[in-house]
């Protein structure tokens, strides 16, 4: 009975461990990203690329700062954000940000999600998962599929 009751504190113990550190992570925070953290959303023929380049910059411009775009090759990154798993705070130990870029033939959107955790003076390099769902879903919606 005694180690019973020791097994149970033990495990409540981890799991309040375990869940102040998922809040202090970011909720999507991983290095384990398969894939590099990149995603795939195909692109309906229906759609013509300027249109949806377009629609593209907008919405990642309402979640994001903008740091660079090109256009013609399809390509948008933006600045660390430090706001996206604090859900508005402000947190100088999680940032994230993302690449998009349009396939040369004009068929996909590809959408890497970056995530950087501070530990002392450096950053662990990582990626996002609810922030890379989150994107993926958006585009999803302006991609004609």
């Amino acid at each position: 009975m005694r180690t019973l009751i020791l097994f149970a504190a033990t495990c409540v113990a981890i799991g309040i461990t375990l869940s102040s550190c998922a809040s202090t992570n970011g909720r999507g925070w991983s290095t384990n990203c398969s894939d590099g953290g990149w995603a795939s959303v195909p692109i309906s023929g229906r759609i013509e690329y300027d249109l949806l380049y377009e629609d593209v910059v907008s919405l990642v411009s309402k979640r994001f700062e903008i740091e660079m775009l090109t256009k013609e090759s399809g390509y948008i990154r933006t600045k660390w954000d430090y706001r996206f798993a604090t859900d508005g705070e402000v947190s100088n130990t999680y940032r994230t940000r993302i690449t998009i870029k349009l396939s040369p033939q004009r068929n996909r959107i590809e959408v890497k999600s970056e995530a950087e955790k501070l530990r002392g003076k450096s950053w662990i390099q990582g990626c996002d998962t609810r922030l890379l769902e989150t994107m993926k879903q958006d585009l999803q919606g302006i991609s004609g599929y």
